[in-house]
């Protein structure tokens, strides 16, 4: 019974961070539950100081007993959010409303190693708390969205390669320092996640969802049935997948399509491990634009990198058949690179049951799908990982 409680509660809560404020009548629809179980959960939610209650009011011209709204209390508690990618380095505090009220570039020198990127978080936390702009009594946790290999249950960095970061116990460490839980996931299961909140709780429960993450380095997410299948952690896995033969050599999917391989293809020989991240970024997005503004040789690049991509996307998901394929990452601003994707594995997938599948772009900031997975965790509690 405390585990249905749960999940209804979580619920509720998953769909007021949706919707802002709702009545009591309308969670009952929308989430077919009883009007005693709603009642009973939003007065303990209230009395806990999670949630409020609104004015009372009559609905449209319907006579009887007059509805109130419930919506999340923004004095209730506040979690931390951190990114730490090539394109994205920053941190904010959040209400749990979804109101953020601090937020902070991580600069560049403070990610020159796993502990100065720790030091500068924790400074950060503890100057707002000195000065009195947040309580750290109402810190309910943080996350942590880092480009790199996790491991999730101990918040282990076993490699974040441009950072150029490997085996460091995170997790550990940040909870240390912010004496608070800290959940530590890779960019592209973030984003995952983030999306499968998005698509809304009355969507299909088996929905199968595949996300490609293409930046600098290239990363991947599955959902079955709407959960989260864990590849150890590892997003990067996928660059690893054979693309094609090319004069009896073995070519891998992140030598074409990643953005470094991207990079290489427009800059020549020139060794990017040699680069700041800081660098390698600037030059990929200028790329973008110049393939945007119809750079042949820039736009021919982006295209060849996509019909790849999306062939081989064609040959990973034939067995378990997503509805959505989600194409997320700075890459994806190039729209020959998208149009390279969705033509190929269109054009190979007709006939079968793949045609049905359906590609969209994630626009979604990694810090905002950041914010959205420490409000799951940390406020929806019975959310699966």
């Amino acid at each position: 019974m405390d585990d249905i409680r749960t999940t209804n509660r979580a619920r509720i809560l998953e769909l007021l961070l949706q919707r802002d404020t709702v009545s009591r009548k309308e969670l009952s629809q929308r989430l077919d539950l009883t009007n005693a179980t709603i009642s009973r959960i939003t007065k303990e939610l209230i009395a806990e100081g999670v949630c409020c209650e609104g004015k009372s009011y009559q609905s449209g011209n319907q006579l009887g007993r007059h509805q109130t709204d419930i919506f999340i209390n923004p004095e209730g508690g506040f979690v931390i959010a951190i990114c730490i990618s090539a394109f994205s380095r920053i941190i904010t505090i959040t209400d749990i409303s979804g109101k953020t009220h601090h937020e902070a570039k991580i600069p560049l020198q403070a990610v020159k190693s796993p502990e100065s990127a720790i030091e500068f978080i924790s400074n950060y936390v503890e100057e707002l708390t000195k000065n009195g702009a947040l309580n750290r009594k109402k810190i309910l946790g943080a996350a942590l969205a880092i480009a790199g290999s996790i491991n999730i249950e101990t918040g282990y960095l076993k490699q974040a390669p441009l950072l150029k970061w490997r085996n460091y116990p995170f997790g550990e460490q940040l909870t240390e320092r912010l004496e608070c839980p800290v959940r530590v996931e890779n960019i592209a299961d973030t984003l995952c996640l983030n999306y499968l909140e998005r698509t809304g709780l009355e969507d299909d429960p088996y929905m199968n969802i595949f996300l490609i993450h293409v930046a600098i380095g290239m990363g991947a997410s599955l959902a079955i049935d709407r959960r989260i299948v864990r590849k150890r952690g590892n997003e990067g896995l996928i660059g690893k997948t054979p693309a094609l033969w090319h004069s009896d050599k073995l070519i891998r999917l992140d030598e074409i399509s990643s953005g470094e391989a991207i990079l290489q293809r427009l800059e020549g020989t020139r060794n990017l491990s040699k680069d700041t991240h800081s660098n390698i970024t600037k030059r990929f997005q200028s790329a973008v634009d110049s393939c945007n503004r119809n750079s042949v040789l820039e736009k021919e690049i982006f295209l060849e990198a996509g019909k790849t991509l999306g062939a081989s996307l064609m040959a990973l998901t034939v067995t378990f058949s997503p509805d959505i394929i989600v194409l997320a990452g700075p890459a994806v601003a190039a729209e020959a690179f998208c149009e390279g994707i969705t033509n190929t594995y269109q054009e190979i997938s007709k006939g079968t049951d793949a045609e049905t599948t359906k590609f969209l772009i994630n626009k979604t900031s990694y810090i905002e799908a950041t914010i959205n997975l420490a409000l799951r965790e940390y406020l929806c509690s019975d959310i699966d990982r």
